[in-house]
């Protein structure tokens, strides 16, 4: 063996998590844009611009009671897509 061969490896086992990384994330777009509007502004604002329960309703103007219930039902129909796409482990999230 060379000392060519682990980086080989290496790059060959970091392509390949990267592609999955994108599948997955694709696939995660793709559930998030199949939300109503309203669960998938909270789960934006809080996942992935990181604002609490309570900031989330203060900037959507609405009670926080809403807003868990939104991100909790955007969650749930995210879920079941990512499952039904056949994304392992979704239906443990």
């Amino acid at each position: 063996m060379n000392a060519a061969t682990p980086n080989r490896r290496r790059a060959s086992y970091d392509l390949q998590n990267q592609a999955w990384d994108y599948m997955l994330s694709d696939e995660i777009l793709r559930a998030l844009r199949a939300l109503p509007a309203e669960e998938r502004r909270a789960i934006e604002l809080a996942y992935f611009e990181g604002h609490t329960y309570v900031k989330v309703a203060e900037i959507l103007d609405e009670a926080e009671g809403t807003i868990k219930s939104r991100i909790r039902n955007g969650m749930r129909r995210m879920r079941s897509e990512l499952t039904r796409s056949g994304i392992q482990g979704a239906d443990q999230l």
